[in-house]
């Protein structure tokens, strides 16, 4: 079954302050239909092997390893890419907003699909021990009227409605990590809620 999304935002009204009106409206429903509880999902990644998390795969290759000298001690370093594959069949849509509390520590960018944590980097030589992958904004056109001089002016302006991730498409990301030397890089993957379109 194919999903597809179509959006027509048809708002001619004569007072613009009803348009503006009517625009946050049709948004605000936008956002309660499309939003669910925000939730993270954690699941655990094998170095090179894909995990299917409804429809999406995720997962993390090394791209090269090697020993570093830190002070008077040798840690393995490795370049790592990790990446987020849509294979579910309907577009992923992320709404336009942060989730978390900014004075927590726990806050995400708008747009985040993944976030993903490596628990035994040391993050010495600041490296990083974890990475977030992100889906690319997605727009809708809005249709405004206005009256100037006895005339309807129609006007279109792009609004930004969220994020999304086509069926097909992948995203990624590469981080730098310093582990104990004779491991492996253990990585858990959390998942942001979003909505089938």
């Amino acid at each position: 079954m194919p999903c597809i999304f179509r959006a027509r935002m048809n708002l001619q009204n004569q007072n613009p302050y009803m348009n503006a009106r009517k625009l946050f409206t049709l948004t605000a429903i936008l956002l309660l239909v499309t939003s669910s509880v925000f939730a993270q999902r954690v699941f655990d990644l094998q170095e090179n092997n894909v995990t299917n998390v409804d429809g999406a795969e995720i997962g993390f290759t090394i791209t090269n390893e090697q020993k570093k000298e830190i002070g008077n001690e040798t840690y393995a370093r490795y370049e790592v890419t990790v990446y987020v594959t849509n294979h579910s069949g309907c577009h992923r849509f992320f709404l336009d907003e942060g989730t978390g509390n900014v004075f927590s520590g726990s806050y995400v960018t708008p747009g985040t699909i993944a976030i993903f944590d490596c628990l035994n980097a040391t993050g010495k030589r600041l490296t990083s021990k974890n990475v977030s992958v992100s889906a690319k904004p997605f727009y809708l056109n809005g249709s405004f009227s206005d009256i100037k001089d006895g005339k309807t002016v129609t006007r279109t302006t792009r609004v930004q409605s969220g994020y999304i991730l086509r069926n097909g498409d992948s995203v990624s990301n590469n981080l730098i990590i310093i582990v104990p030397l004779g491991e492996r890089p253990i990585f858990k993957c959390r998942m942001m809620n979003q909505s089938n379109i």
